[in-house]
């Protein structure tokens, strides 16, 4: 039996009670004008030739890689053109790892947000009228320009539990836009919206030129954790690829870094 981290089981338990009274209270979202689309992975694969993988790792990876609020759709694409070599490099020698694919860890495009004081009682006022299009300012300066910049296109209030679901452009940078919401005066707690459970995963980075990919296939009732897994990693270097044993890459600090510390028990077992 796999037992969960207290801190980790709270987060897990404040997020089914969201999911379960959005579910039961709300009749629809509270829209802004625009045309953003935060349903899926960035732009979807079909618009920019990349596969799912690469889409889904090239913006894990671009969003450590600068501190921009906004990602540059370029720069994005590039990288991930890069990960579909990387990743065909490996599945080409090794099949069985075309089975093994990325998955989300949050929601594309969604925060959460904890209000408090004039700003949680501006939010429910003037964004309760779901049907007003666009939205009205909330009259706080400061998170109305954040919002903008973000390109926040709807919003969904939760008034019992002083929390609003934010869906910002398929271009934010959701750990830059984190930390600017937490900064900003009136905003209690942000977080993701992650997505529970287990199952298969990649993950990947570069590093002095050469690629660091780890690969983990999971089976096992997922949603409540995975009762079983393997995990296979490689380092792909100008076109030179070496897999590297469990038990070598737990020791290789590029393999560590590219996994989720609450995860490396899961990857290195």
């Amino acid at each position: 039996m796999q037992l969960v981290e207290p801190a980790r089981l709270h987060a897990h338990l404040r997020h089914f009670c969201l999911v379960a009274l959005l579910t039961v209270v709300m009749a629809g979202p509270f829209s802004f004008s625009g045309s953003h689309d935060s349903t899926g992975t960035l732009a979807a694969s079909s618009d920019t030739g990349l596969s799912r993988d690469a889409t889904i790792l090239a913006q894990r990876l671009h969003q450590t890689l600068n501190d921009d609020l906004m990602l540059d759709d370029l720069a994005l694409q590039e990288l991930g053109r890069e990960i579909d070599l990387v990743l065909a490099q490996i599945r080409n020698r090794h099949p069985r790892m075309a089975d093994i694919s990325a998955r989300q860890w949050h929601r594309p495009s969604v925060l959460l947000l904890e209000l408090e004081g004039d700003l949680q009682d501006a939010v429910v006022e003037r964004w309760k009228n779901g049907n007003v299009v666009p939205l009205p300012l909330t009259g706080h300066a400061t998170f109305d320009e954040l919002n903008a910049r973000a390109g926040l296109h709807r919003a969904e209030v939760l008034p019992s539990l002083s929390t609003v679901i934010m869906h910002v452009g398929n271009l934010a940078n959701l750990r830059v836009a984190r930390e600017a919401y937490a900064a900003t005066e009136g905003v209690r707690r942000t977080s993701f919206d992650e997505i529970l459970g287990d199952g298969p995963d990649i993950v990947a980075a570069n590093s002095g030129g050469a690629w660091y990919v780890a690969l983990r296939n999971a089976w096992g009732d997922c949603p409540s954790g995975c009762i079983h897994s393997e995990s296979f990693f490689f380092i792909v270097d100008r076109g030179r690829l070496e897999q590297v044993t469990p038990r070598d890459a737990e020791n290789i600090p590029q393999f560590r870094t590219i996994i989720p510390t609450l995860e490396q028990t899961r990857w290195f077992p």
